[in-house]
């Protein structure tokens, strides 16, 4: 039987799960959106400022750059670009690279659904992974639109990585 330990669920919900929450500081909106997640059939402009001009391309960043930054691989410096105000957050970095290390989880994450909430967030459903092990099938969070890429908000960053760290607070967070 595959028996993962529950230190290495919580510390990889720590990691994984940070874009469930708005972004701290940020001038975004958290609540979701009732509508289904878009499909990448046709770029539909905008209604009512409630989602970017073109849906298709924004939903395929937001499932590129998650799949990146919450690969085990990707390295630090890459996953900083990937993360809101990830040039301020080397310590939670290196913190849930630590956390990563001593649970020995492969990390990584599936995007199920992304329903967008602002022309400039998006809540995100994800399946969080060890390998091909579904650790958590239903996890959401929360992508921000920073600069013209759409990225992993730093409230669920924050959030997974203090899961990680039997949530005790974590430096940058």
């Amino acid at each position: 039987m595959n028996h993962v330990p529950a230190r290495a669920v919580a510390t990889a919900a720590g990691l994984l799960l940070i874009p469930l929450l708005a972004a701290c500081g940020g001038s975004s909106s958290n609540s979701a959106s009732s509508t289904t997640p878009t499909t990448p059939t046709s770029s539909s402009p905008a209604a009512s400022g409630t989602a970017p001009a073109d849906t298709v391309a924004a939903t395929g960043e937001i499932k590129k750059n998650w799949k990146t930054f919450f690969a085990y691989k990707t390295p630090r410096a890459t996953a900083a670009t990937l993360l809101q105000d990830g040039s301020t957050m080397t310590a939670a970095l290196a913190k849930a690279v630590s956390e990563q290390a001593t649970t020995h989880i492969k990390q990584g994450a599936e995007v199920t659904s992304v329903t967008f909430t602002s022309p400039t967030t998006a809540q995100v459903s994800y399946k969080l992974l060890n390998g091909n092990q579904v650790l958590l099938p239903a996890a959401t969070g929360q992508a921000v639109l920073v600069n013209g890429t759409w990225v992993v908000s730093k409230a669920t960053f924050c959030t997974l990585v203090t899961l990680g760290n039997n949530n005790e607070p974590v430096e940058g967070c």
